[in-house]
């Protein structure tokens, strides 16, 4: 997997670290056909259809807020002292994959049914420091809308 490199990994507390590894060997079963769930390593997605809602407003929304939604691909793993998730950002959609989280409960309508389903418009409820994360990653200065430069270039020749 491309984070398990180590150099990806180095924010991540070594608290955390075991639970990386587990992850690692559950997602890997289930892509493989060898689990027939990702359980307790959920997945969500998040659309993002129609962009902000003019109606949210926030005191430290950043102003290229739309633009990195939806112009700007990202990729992490995110930590703190007790939560870990990867986080991926494709066009309209956010996919999370959850490592380490105490609170899963707190995403509502988000969790991906690997039995089936259908991503339509619904009401999310996310955790209140989610806006935070998103808010750091428009402002993280890697949003251009356009190029996104030599160095990623060459990363994507290696993919």
């Amino acid at each position: 997997m491309y984070f398990m490199d180590g150099k990806h990994l180095d924010h991540v507390p070594a608290a955390l670290l075991p639970s990386v590894a587990r992850t690692e060997v559950t997602w890997r079963g289930f892509l493989l056909g060898n689990r027939p769930r990702p359980q307790p390593h959920e997945q969500h997605i998040l659309p993002l259809a129609g962009g902000v809602p003019e109606s949210y407003t926030h005191s430290e929304m950043p102003t290229n807020i739309n633009r990195y939604l939806f112009r700007a691909p990202d990729i992490s793993v995110a930590s703190n002292d007790r939560d870990a998730f990867t986080y991926s950002k494709l066009g309209p959609f956010i996919i999370l994959g959850f490592i380490d989280m105490p609170h899963p409960k707190q995403w509502v309508g988000t969790k991906v049914n690997v039995q089936g389903g259908t991503i339509k418009p619904r009401d999310y409820v996310l955790p209140k420091p989610f806006d935070q994360f998103i808010f750091e990653r428009a402002n993280s200065g890697n949003v251009t809308g356009a190029d996104f430069g030599e160095a990623n270039r060459e990363n994507r020749r290696d993919i």
